[in-house]
């Protein structure tokens, strides 16, 4: 069928340089590319150990048979919602004992929700991850609400182009570093950039940073603030986020919380850095640039340790 492995599997002076398991390894690759190639028109593949693949009309179909169990399941192209949906399946979440991979140029519905991925990521759902910081790039806010909301751990891998997100009760979001991955405001973004969705949240924020590029935007990072609710209950933690370049006066992190854990945060704005609430642990705090935020840059209270620096003044307070 193939006229290319007859040559490769007779030409013994390759197969002697290379060696046999490195041939038969190299051959499979190659079928393997093909078998995706040819079965490209299928939504949901499962592969097999051997290389061998299979169909599938849902995830839900994927998540429960029995013979996807120890298999990866491969999404190859964008999926509806009644593809994607795992709601209906008897365990209305991802097994273990099978891998989830979405190849380039597939996609997960975004009103589809994970329990039990180890993470997902914003790819997954259809975003890419091409943002700059003059504001070019795909515009994947639609995908990022997605992964926040699939409820499964998100993992930035870049940095992705976004207008407004809102984080879940319960949330995780993480990145690579602050000088590796976060999340780029498109041009024309104004309202609120990133904010919460109910109370006593347990939502946690690590290692990316945020560039709201002077936009219109009236907050920032804003946690706890939306009619007066209370974003965290114990467990909660922000660590290492940096959120720069808001317009003065307002600022880039606004947290109203109890029983937090908040360090390694960093404010490079006009606006500076409010956080408020009791039972909150609060370390290594920087403002940078900061001046028109009312009377002060920063302003922080809690009734755990508080290490805070600033390029401006500095109030503390217990509450």
């Amino acid at each position: 069928m193939y006229p290319w492995l007859d040559y490769l599997a007779g030409n013994t002076a390759y197969i002697r340089n290379t060696g046999v398991r490195q041939m038969k390894k190299l051959i499979l690759s190659i079928i393997m590319v093909f078998a995706l190639a040819t079965a490209s028109g299928a939504a949901v593949l499962v592969m097999s150990a051997n290389g061998t693949f299979t169909e599938k009309p849902t995830l839900a179909t994927a998540a429960t048979s029995y013979d996807c169990a120890g298999k990866t399941i491969i999404v190859t192209s964008a999926l509806t919602a009644v593809q994607s949906n795992i709601s209906s399946a008897s365990v209305n979440s991802w097994p273990t004992d099978r891998t989830l991979e979405v190849k380039p140029g597939g996609s997960i519905h975004p009103t589809t929700k994970f329990i039990g991925l180890n993470n997902v990521t914003p790819e997954m759902f259809g975003a890419v991850a091409d943002a700059k910081t003059d504001g070019t790039g795909t515009d994947s806010t639609v995908a990022l609400q997605a992964a926040f909301n699939s409820v499964a751990p998100v993992k930035l891998n870049g940095y992705y182009l976004f207008s407004n997100l809102t984080l879940p009760n319960i949330a995780t979001v993480r990145g690579t570093g602050i000088h590796m991955s976060g999340l780029i405001a498109k041009t024309g973004s104004t309202g609120i950039a990133i904010q919460n969705s109910g109370n006593a949240e347990k939502i946690t924020l690590e290692d990316f940073a945020i560039y709201l590029r002077n936009q219109s935007y009236t907050g920032g990072l804003n946690l706890g603030l939306s009619g007066g609710d209370t974003v965290f209950g114990t467990e909660a933690l922000i660590n290492n986020i940096w959120v720069r370049d808001l317009p003065t006066g307002v600022p880039g992190i606004n947290i109203n919380g109890n029983v937090g854990h908040f360090g390694r945060l960093l404010a490079q704005n006009k606006g500076g850095i409010n956080i408020v609430g009791s039972g909150n642990m609060i370390n290594k705090v920087e403002s940078m640039q900061s001046s028109g935020f009312v009377d002060t840059s920063m302003y922080v209270a809690g009734t755990g340790m508080v290490n805070v620096a600033g390029t401006g003044t500095t109030r503390t307070a217990t509450v």
